[in-house]
């Protein structure tokens, strides 16, 4: 009896240089503006950075720790930001990480926590932001109606000046 030839796995494709070189770039670039502070600007570089490495097996473990430092930038850049343009950059940024994630290593292999865990915490943010664009807050201004001590203030009378 025959048996059919079994699949071999293909053998892991080599990084190619210019990509890693891309990569390696980005990355050096990235940490010089995170530590000038400039927390929104790396997390963009890096991610930049990260979209020269394809999502695979070989290129995984630098994409979760770039992908962790950008959640790191984010998290320093939006502290007390509630701009909904920037939650959502940090959303749809952090989204689209783990939907690859996800395509590549499927539901069995956990997305990193850390970024799970910010993403979440983006999600919330931007929905109160939204929520508050929607419905703003009623701010009521008192009207002073007496003057310090209790007693009433005298009707304005405006005079005309001779």
């Amino acid at each position: 009896m025959f048996a059919p030839p079994r699949a071999v796995a293909a053998p892991p494709a080599e990084p190619d240089p210019q990509a890693v070189a891309a990569f390696e770039a980005g990355f050096k670039e990235g940490q010089g503006q995170f530590d000038r502070g400039e927390f929104l600007a790396a997390a963009r570089t890096w991610l930049a950075a990260a979209a020269h490495l394809r999502e695979t097996t070989a290129n995984r473990d630098n994409r979760i720790a770039v992908h962790e430092y950008v959640v790191d930038a984010f998290v320093r850049g939006l502290v007390n930001v509630e701009s909904i343009e920037a939650l959502r950059e940090a959303v749809t940024a952090l989204d689209d990480y783990c939907e690859r994630f996800t395509r590549a290593y499927g539901t069995e292999t956990p997305i990193p926590a850390k970024i799970s865990a910010a993403l979440e915490d983006f999600r919330a943010r931007l929905a109160r932001a939204e929520e508050q664009t929607k419905n703003p807050p009623v701010l009521e201004v008192p009207v002073p109606d007496a003057q310090p001590g209790g007693r009433p203030r005298p009707p304005r009378q405006d005079r005309a000046r001779c």
